[in-house]
């Protein structure tokens, strides 16, 4: 059974005035209803209907429409289906939306820019036809170049689209029109917005006019599948001279790409949350390979890095601890000095490397993670200071000359058996009884 699929509905001006009252009055409101067959795009059919009153039939008037009619009968939809006469209504209420919308758009934001108008009647169809979660491929097409004509326009032209879009959801939530038609303005709504979120970024980059078509076929995309992604990200590499350029342009596009996983045509589109998925991926990919594979330089170690609030409060508090272990640990280096006392001074020395350590390196190094690099510094100020200040206060070995009895160049007291006892004195030192010093020499 074939699948009719609606292209648009053209309602002629008489359309826009109400049915006559004299019902001996001829009513000449009459619609162009075009489709075509799903996945099948070169024939086109269409079915001229008339106004009678509260409904629109076949217009008898006109021959050669015989197979477009056998076509929608043969594929279960009828005329009078209320669904689609509410359709054809609808699309009367869109039209007079256009035809009375755009002229006040122009005449209250003095808008002088190429005509809008052609571009808001393609979305009227685009809003009465288009299935964006289960569309074809001709579908898939109109909604792309529909959605990259809008993208294309200027902040202003973009603003008519996006606020008419808004007025026509309200009435959808208030059911003045089909629930289906809500999800393709939601969409059309969600992935406007989206785009002067990204290319407002651009400020400052050399490559940013070159990127914007680049930006408006990705969304396009991301919405229809319309497109490959590995050739128009192959395209956005080839704008950047730079890899680091190159890095940050991935990184700050996909931090705004991850919006779209909130919305609700990637929640409730596999197609449209696979292709979400795979374009992040990439992106993901790209925004690391430049730092993996290109060695730091100097400039890279000490130009400070933009910092989370939580960061910066953390990193403003990190020298001040660090000053103050440094100082208290030249404090008691310097008590260990004055007293004598080895292990208060090294002690305190290595306190106080850490914390001077840890000064000088946040000091000289800003990076993202601050507490961990001041840490390494430290630990490396810590250890230089207990080395060297272990070295410093160690005493020598005390040598005693022969003329003090050492003959031997041995400690005292430690030859022979004269030891502490006078009568048992050798050559190895002096002895000690009760007459007094000996010379290890025996009685």
């Amino acid at each position: 059974m074939p699948e009719i699929v609606f292209d648009s509905f053209q309602p002629n001006t008489d359309c826009l005035e109400p049915p006559p009252q004299n019902p001996q009055k001829k009513d000449l409101c009459r619609i162009e209803a075009s489709f075509h067959l799903r996945d099948e795009e070169k024939a086109v059919f269409s079915l001229p209907l008339q106004r009678e009153r509260d409904q629109f039939l076949l217009d008898t008037s006109e021959r050669g429409h015989e197979v477009a009619l056998g076509l929608m009968r043969s594929s279960g939809l009828s005329l009078h289906d209320p669904k689609f006469q509410s359709t054809l209504f609808y699309s009367i209420a869109l039209e007079l939306w256009v035809q009375t919308s755009y002229p006040d758009f122009v005449g209250l934001l003095k808008y002088s820019g190429p005509s809008l108008k052609p571009l808001a009647l393609q979305m009227k169809d685009f809003i009465l036809t288009a299935s964006v979660m289960n569309p074809d491929l001709k579908q898939k097409r109109h909604a792309a170049a529909l959605l990259k004509n809008i993208l294309d326009q200027s902040s202003l032209g973009r603003f008519f689209f996006q606020k008419s879009a808004h007025s026509l959801l309200s009435e959808v939530q208030k059911g003045k029109l089909l629930p289906e038609m809500g999800t393709s303005i939601e969409w059309l709504i969600d992935l406007i917005q989206t785009y002067p979120r990204i290319v407002n970024g651009f400020e400052g980059l050399p490559e940013k006019d070159n990127l914007l078509k680049p930006v408006q076929d990705l969304l396009a995309y991301l919405g229809t599948g319309e497109g490959n992604w590995k050739i128009l990200h192959r395209q956005m590499k080839d704008l950047f001279a730079q890899p680091a350029g190159w890095s940050k342009f991935n990184g700050f596009l996909h931090t705004q790409l991850l919006v779209l996983e909130n919305f609700n045509f990637f929640h409730q589109s596999p197609e449209a949350t696979k292709r979400l998925k795979e374009v992040l991926a990439s992106l993901n990919l790209e925004r690391l390979k430049p730092e993996e594979t290109r060695r730091p330089s100097v400039a890279d170690l000490t130009t400070p890095l933009p910092l989370s609030k939580k960061e910066a409060g953390s990193s403003e508090l990190l020298p001040w601890i660090e000053g103050g272990i440094c100082l208290a640990g030249l404090g008691l280096g310097a008590a260990g000095a004055a007293t004598d006392r080895r292990e208060l001074s090294v002690g305190g020395s290595a306190t106080g490397g850490l914390g001077c350590g840890a000064l000088i390196t946040h000091t000289l190094l800003r990076r993202k993670r601050q507490a961990l690099t001041d840490s390494l510094g430290g630990l490396v100020g810590a250890g230089l200071a207990l080395g060297l200040a272990w070295y410093l206060t160690q005493k020598p070995t005390q040598e005693i000359s022969p003329m003090n009895g050492n003959m031997g160049g041995r400690p005292m007291g430690m030859g022979g058996t004269g030891g502490m006892g006078g009568t048992g004195g050798t050559a190895g030192g002096p002895g000690m009884d009760e007459r007094g010093p000996t010379t290890g020499q025996g009685p």
